[in-house]
């Protein structure tokens, strides 16, 4: 997730996935996991948590 220009880990609750597409939720709102809008990483080379980007 990136916020600003820094990145950040987050945790994910897998409800569903395919060869495609991964269906994910937010226990009980847990700000801990991905929320809806958070900006996704899906690619990069030594990423970690709280890099500036």
């Amino acid at each position: 997730m990136v916020r600003g220009n820094l990145l950040g880990f987050r945790k994910i609750h897998i409800v569903h996935s395919t060869d495609s597409y991964t269906l994910v939720d937010n226990p009980e709102g847990d700000s801990d996991y991905i929320k809806l809008y958070d900006k996704v990483v899906t690619k990069g080379v030594e990423l970690y948590d709280n890099k500036l980007v």
